[in-house]
């Protein structure tokens, strides 16, 4: 018998943390870009539907508006 795996519909919500690794573009400017997108990553590589709406620098009331205003896929 075949094991059914679980798929779950997960939101990511915060600042540079949910973004993944970060690396240095120019060190002189201090301007650095995504690498990997880490916890996004691994979630959707485990088959889930991920929707990850963190924002660099962003603050806990400017994710709530986020939230608010962003249409998520795979949740219905």
């Amino acid at each position: 018998m075949e094991e059914k795996k679980l798929k779950l519909n997960i939101l990511i919500a915060g600042d540079s943390w949910s973004q993944g690794e970060y690396d240095w573009i120019d060190e002189k400017e201090q301007y650095n870009h995504v690498i990997h997108k880490g916890l996004t990553y691994y979630l959707e590589q485990a088959g889930h539907n991920v929707n990850n709406i963190g924002v660099t620098a962003c603050s806990n009331n400017d994710q709530l508006e986020r939230f608010a205003n962003t249409k998520l896929d795979h949740m219905d």
